[in-house]
């Protein structure tokens, strides 16, 4: 199966808006069949991320543009968030890694846990930072 776009959502960088985005998400959910689990699992990653774009990248400032894209290639779901705000401020290894190393401990802004729950429920995360914006990708894998 090649690649196909499922959903391709452009939201404007306000917390408020993040409830459309899981609307939207659900209701895709419910079309593709996911069971319970994967519906919550990718819902949460994906409002973690769309918050942290707003928060972090955007600074909370809204009228800035959140793109969020969802794809289905081969076994996997591809899920994409896009912004053109202030980039991560170190590498996502480096951060999760620091997460990882103490729990407990209180993160500034620039990094905090919203990070290590997308990095447990999704299957590969991974960011980039350039011309084109900042993304994060994550991918969760499909049983079929």
């Amino acid at each position: 199966m090649s690649e196909r776009s499922l959903l391709e959502l452009a939201l404007d960088s306000d917390l408020c808006r993040v409830a459309e985005l899981c609307r939207a998400w659900e209701e895709l959910a419910g079309e593709i069949g996911l069971d319970e689990t994967a519906a919550v699992d990718v819902e949460l990653a994906l409002s973690e991320a769309v918050n942290n774009a707003i928060i972090h990248a955007y600074q909370r400032e809204p009228g800035h543009t959140v793109q969020v894209t969802v794809t289905r290639h081969q076994h996997r779901l591809v899920v994409a968030v896009t912004d053109h705000g202030r980039s991560m401020p170190e590498s996502l290894d480096s951060l999760l890694s620091r997460l990882e190393q103490d729990a407990d401990a209180q993160y500034p802004e620039e990094g905090g846990r919203g990070l290590a729950i997308i990095a447990s429920l999704m299957e590969e995360v991974a960011y980039r930072s350039g011309p084109s914006g900042n993304t994060l990708e994550m991918r969760y894998p499909l049983d079929e």
